[in-house]
């Protein structure tokens, strides 16, 4: 499909990740970002993976937004999101390597809070401890969101005057070496090899630091993109807590994490799996562990664009998107990886779930309630036909329609967009 008719109608519009993460929303920004302004990262950090690909070149993107990629848009990286120097520098250099241009198109929020070596440090010891081993990244955002809600995080905007930024890393050091000593038993920190990695990398990126309100003001009444990273479902506040990353996921934090009024937004698409997948431990209702899920794995490449872990596999649960459409207010839908399906025989979706004998309709609120429920599934037949390279939708198979179809009727939300492939024009408009 010629991505040119993807049209925003300038609007803005939140890009959110409708399951547990990994949903390819950066292949969608990358998609909407050709007609925008600017796309605006709201929260997460080096932790997210946003896949790309410009012929048979793969982009990985961690930190910067989906829509560096084109020439005239703006990238905004906003206060809500917790910022690695070195991860970020070496970003840059990764794409400036690879002749894609980040000079004059790259803001970073002078909000944004310094994820230093030692969070990662931190992250790694608690993720060695069993008892609260959650399966994160260990990229240290955690720790670093920790500090930000403590008020001892130390800001991009500090690097400005040298000696206070050197006098709060300082104490924020003191604080980690008093939990790595006394929590961990780890004494093995280089506390000036920290502080040089720290002021080196900052000093390279103090440039690109600007507010994004004037942007906004100016340029607040159409064609912005705010990007999501990780799920609904991970969120801290509504996701399956406590196997969920330390920021709000919802596209209600668009605003609070990137400076601009919520009068602003005008809709929210969100990106979901034909099949589900997740990262990490906590309770998924429809994972299975057979032929099938080796299928989805091993022709979906189901590995973390961030740690390379491998993904857990399972049906479609339209329990959990049912509830994450309510929560997050999501107008429209976009199902991607349908192609990942071709060859098996039967497919299933979830469509509730029993607990006890007795049938729920609804997404528990109760973990515990949650790892005690049963799937009830909705069987279709699957089709053989290679659909990679099918660009109009009524030429797929009516297999694949019917699944489709029977998802946003079941949601009752429309699918607009359908990607049957990982680049960038591997898209369908419904």
């Amino acid at each position: 499909m010629d991505i040119s008719l993807i049209n925003i109608d300038n609007k803005n519009i939140v890009i959110v990740g409708a399951q547990w993460g990994d949903e390819g929303k950066g292949k969608i920004v990358d998609a909407f970002a050709q007609n925008s302004t600017a796309v605006v990262r709201f929260h997460g950090g080096n932790n997210a993976g946003h896949t790309l690909y410009r012929g048979n070149k793969k982009i990985v993107l961690h930190l910067i937004p989906s829509g560096i990629l084109h020439g005239n848009v703006k990238c905004f990286i906003g206060n809500g999101v917790v910022v690695d120097p070195l991860a970020l520098n070496e970003e840059i250099e990764f794409l400036e390597e690879n002749l894609i241009k980040t000079k004059g198109k790259l803001n970073i929020s002078p909000g944004c809070p310094i994820l230093l070596p030692t969070h990662v440090l931190l992250d790694k010891a608690k993720e060695s401890k069993n008892f609260n081993n959650i399966g994160t990244t260990v990229r240290g955002i955690g720790p670093c969101y920790e500090d930000k809600v403590s008020r001892r995080a130390t800001l991009i905007s500090d690097a400005y005057d040298e000696k206070n930024f050197l006098d709060k890393l300082n104490l924020q050091l003191d604080y980690h070496e008093f939990l790595l000593k006394s929590l961990y038993a780890y004494n093995d920190i280089n506390r000036n090899e920290i502080l040089e990695n720290i002021l080196v990398n900052t000093k390279k990126i103090i440039n690109l630091v600007s507010s994004s309100n004037d942007f906004f003001e100016k340029n607040g009444s159409g064609n912005l993109i705010f990007e999501g990273a990780q799920g609904v479902l991970l969120d801290i506040d509504h996701g399956t807590y406590p196997f969920v990353t330390s920021s709000n996921c919802l596209p209600n934090y668009a605003s609070i994490g990137s400076g601009c009024s919520p009068k602003l937004i005008n809709e929210c698409l969100g990106v979901f799996k034909a099949y589900t997948t997740r990262v990490g431990k906590g309770p998924f209702p429809t994972e299975i562990n057979d032929s099938n899920s080796k299928h989805m794995l091993e022709k979906g490449k189901e590995f973390g664009a961030t740690t390379g872990r491998t993904r857990r596999c399972g049906w479609l649960d339209l329990v959990a998107l049912k509830k994450v459409v309510s929560i997050a207010g999501i107008d429209r839908l976009c199902i991607t990886k349908i192609d990942v399906l071709t060859g098996l025989d039967e497919l299933y979706i979830c469509t509730g779930y029993k607990i006890n004998g007795s049938v729920i309709k609804n997404f528990p609120d109760n973990i515990n309630a949650l790892n005690k429920v049963q799937p009830i599934y909705k069987k279709f037949s699957g089709w053989k036909i290679n659909i990679n390279n099918i660009r109009i939708y009524n030429e797929l198979p009516k297999e694949v329609i019917n699944y489709i179809d029977f998802i946003s009727k079941f949601l009752d939300v429309p699918i607009n967009l359908v990607s049957n492939g990982p680049k960038i024009d591997d898209l369908l408009i419904v």
